[in-house]
């Protein structure tokens, strides 16, 4: 007995436009069960007919661009490993109190987007890393403080110099 899968939209889209994207288990599932999604899959395939190839590539990156999950990514925190150290710290033992700099990572489900946040004293550089070299532009949202900010270049951080609190990104890709 074959159990069902769940199968959204972005699924059939995937399946018909980029199917190397597509999860396998759902890529056999949809691969299957084709008479079960031959309308949606059919659209897909009229859509992906009617755009032709480079000429209209445009009108792929127009779909691409109205479809929000394809825009959006969202990053969860990555758990650290905490190094104690064995032994007593004294309170005088250091002559000058002093923050250390702390790091967070974010990832996406597929680790293709990374952002790692540098804290210091002073400031928090914030570093994307991506896979996607296609996009250049991103607009990165910080939750719960509702700040946002645009990277144009992803080889430069982007300094904050006040401080947010930072439990959730997301990241949305911008047109080229």
């Amino acid at each position: 007995m074959q159990h069902q899968i769940e199968i959204s939209e972005e699924d059939i889209f995937k399946f018909v436009f980029s199917p190397e994207n597509l999860a396998a288990d759902k890529f056999n599932y949809l691969s299957a069960n084709k008479e079960r999604f031959k309308e949606e899959i059919d659209l897909c395939l009229e859509i992906k007919n009617n755009s032709g190839t480079d000429e209209n590539n445009t009108s792929a990156e127009f779909i691409l661009n109205k479809i929000s999950s394809y825009k959006q990514i969202k990053l969860f925190p990555q758990i650290s490993e905490v190094n104690e150290e064995n032994g007593v710290k004294l309170a005088a033992a250091s002559a000058v109190l002093s923050k250390q700099p702390n790091s967070m990572s974010f990832a996406d489900a597929e680790s293709k987007y990374l952002v790692r946040i540098v804290k210091t004293e002073f400031d928090c550089l914030l570093y994307l890393f991506t896979e996607d070299s296609s996009i250049s532009s991103y607009k990165i949202h910080l939750h719960p403080s509702k700040a946002a900010y645009r990277i144009n270049d992803v080889s430069q951080p982007i300094e904050i110099l006040e401080e947010i609190k930072i439990e959730e990104i997301l990241l949305e890709k911008l047109s080229k």
